[in-house]
């Protein structure tokens, strides 16, 4: 299934999705995978590339799960 999940959004649906179903132990070395060509993607989008607002808190979301410091990317002093 991992193989198959091409784009970004799809692949982090497909772990959120087995998350959800509580099967995530299952599929950790997928997942774990996974989430650095995740990560890897969201830094060479450096570019200001507008997304979707549902595919980045998605990320957000399951980056942090998965124990990745992601920056709310926010430099407020009200976020740090």
């Amino acid at each position: 299934m991992f193989v198959e999940a091409k784009d970004q959004l799809a692949k982090l649906e497909l772990i959120d999705i087995i998350r959800k179903l509580g099967l995530g132990d299952l599929f950790a070395e997928e997942t774990d995978k996974a989430l650095p060509t995740v990560v890897s993607s969201m830094k060479n989008n450096k570019n200001g590339e507008e997304e979707e607002l549902y595919m980045t808190a998605l990320r957000f979301k399951l980056l942090r799960l998965h124990g990745y410091d992601v920056s709310q990317g926010m430099k407020s002093n009200h976020y740090l």
